[in-house]
């Protein structure tokens, strides 16, 4: 598991829905949004996270999966070194 991956399952954890938008969480977690996007895509792959539209299907947000809450302990791990 790569450390920004890490920073991104752990983040997604802590915050509550309105906060799980690309442009919410580059700025909190000091990444681009363009790198941010190329790692939700990785993310997306692995099934750690699902991508989720609003009512009004104009923003997208994103949910742990259970796939991603079982890798939690193993980003708090990678993140502590």
């Amino acid at each position: 598991m790569k450390q920004s991956e890490a920073k991104v399952l752990i983040y997604l954890n802590q915050v509550d829905r309105p906060f799980r938008y690309i442009a919410q969480m580059a700025p909190k977690l000091n990444m681009d949004n363009a790198y941010l996007s190329k790692i939700i895509k990785g993310m997306l792959f692995k099934e750690w996270i699902s991508k989720a539209r609003t009512l009004q299907a104009v923003k997208v947000h994103y949910n742990l999966t259970p796939k991603g809450r079982r890798r939690i302990e193993q980003a708090k791990e990678v993140l502590s070194k």
